[in-house]
């Protein structure tokens, strides 16, 4: 009788992780941290993450990240989502970047950050590219490089991150880490409109009013 109990424990304790696991595969993770955690639930993820699912792993580092369930704990967020990131798990780079960024001061590395920020980035992580180009056009705890920061900026605005081909515009317009190009601005001040930028779009308007005033004057 106990033999069978401890045999059906087993069983529900290995379908729940088996849950987990499908889920994290299956699921983005930018909703993760939504779904409710209690303690025993990430005992069972640790153990995934240990035994090699990434996903898992990655999902750890949002949660203990979030600290809601769980007491937030940054130096183990960090650990779990560098365990991902090295899995070439590009959200898993993104959190770490978040970490090393702004996370507490004893794991604190801007020169990480965006290292993490590029990793994810050349996995085809939008998100990524975009932090680096704002590090990298900030000098932010990093050598300033303004081309390095348009070119990270084109990749996000491929990727679909409005922001990222607002950054490009900008960088046309004052000419700055590229050629200034009006015409380049415009286009990619439509592209960030395009993507629901308000910001792109009350700009493009500017450039285009702005050239109909200079024909005008001719």
């Amino acid at each position: 009788m106990i033999e069978a109990r401890l045999s059906g424990l087993r069983q529900g304790i290995w379908l729940k992780v088996l849950g987990f696991t499908l889920w994290l595969c299956c699921s983005g993770f930018a909703s993760m941290t939504a779904v409710a955690q209690t303690e025993e639930e990430v005992l069972l993820v640790e153990g995934a993450c240990q035994r090699g699912r990434l996903a898992s792993c990655a999902w750890l580092g949002e949660v203990f990240y979030a600290g809601k369930a769980i007491e937030r704990d940054d130096a183990k967020a960090l650990t779990y989502s560098m365990m991902a990131c090295a899995g070439n798990i590009a959200n898993a780079c993104v959190q770490a970047g978040r970490l090393y960024r702004w996370g507490e001061k004893s794991v604190r590395n801007l020169a990480r950050a965006l290292a993490s920020y590029e990793l994810a980035c050349s996995e085809g992580n939008g998100e990524g590219c975009l932090q680096a180009a704002f590090m990298l056009r900030d000098g932010e705890g990093v050598t300033r490089d303004p081309s390095a920061s348009i070119t990270y900026g084109k990749e996000a605005c491929i990727q679909g991150e409005a922001l990222g081909c607002a950054l490009v515009a900008s960088g046309y317009e004052l000419g700055n880490g590229v050629d200034s190009d009006v015409k380049q601005a415009f286009e990619y001040y439509r592209k960030a409109c395009r993507l629901q930028l308000e910001l792109g779009c009350e700009e493009a308007r500017r450039l285009s009013d702005e050239a109909g005033a200079a024909r005008n004057q001719e």
